[in-house]
């Protein structure tokens, strides 16, 4: 194999055996290290080869457990919060209590206006003899439908309780924001809007059974 003196730049041959080795030039006779010696002709006096192609991988990294599996990367565009606008939650669905605290609510001064009209038409009744015709009529034309729509909302309320019927449990909402069937029926406005906002919510038709 050919080694180059460094320093009067001879070409030497030398066996293989002597590679990294000291050696003495027969030219200038200056002892020299034969270093590291390329098969092309050519010589590397700097130290031990590199490799062609360096690797890649970090010598320090941890290796990897080929028995665990891969943690999955979480999807952020898809993900939601766990409670959304107007009570929604993860899923598409509503609290319950969102759709039982107005029910109740509704369903109580529901019931309390269908007593006064019940007692009211009862009252009527009794003292119809001493009533002419136009004070009669325009009692029950006041306290019959008023029972009858604070009937149906108690209805509506209790079915909104339980999450069933959305269509009566539309109706009835509605109707318990018509402050006209009694004075009870004033105060089972603000029941009656909250709720119409939850029964006519996308995730009513869902919620209700």
């Amino acid at each position: 194999m050919q080694f180059q003196c460094t320093s009067c730049g001879r070409q030497l041959e030398i066996p293989a055996e002597a590679a990294n080795r000291s050696i003495r030039c027969p030219a200038c006779m200056a002892v020299i290290s034969a270093g590291v010696i390329d098969p092309a002709g050519g010589n590397d006096a700097a130290g031990p080869l590199s490799p062609e192609h360096p690797p890649t991988v970090d010598p320090l990294a941890v290796p990897a457990n080929p028995y665990t599996a891969p943690i999955p990367s979480p999807d952020f565009g898809t993900y939601q919060t766990p409670i959304g606008v107007g009570g929604n939650y993860t899923g598409g669905r509503t609290d319950p209590v969102l759709y039982i605290l107005p029910g109740v609510l509704m369903m109580c001064m529901a019931g309390i206006a269908l007593l006064m009209n019940g007692l009211g038409l009862i009252g009527t009744m009794l003292n119809a003899p001493q009533l002419d015709a136009g004070d009669l009529v325009a009692a029950l034309v006041w306290l019959g439908p008023g029972a009858a729509v604070n009937g149906f909302i108690l209805i509506g309320g209790i079915q909104m309780i339980r999450r069933r019927s959305l269509v009566l449990c539309r109706i009835a909402s509605i109707l318990a924001v018509i402050p006209y069937f009694g004075i009870c029926c004033v105060g089972n406005v603000p029941f009656g809007i909250w709720a119409c906002v939850m029964v006519f919510s996308d995730n009513a038709t869902r919620d209700f059974q």
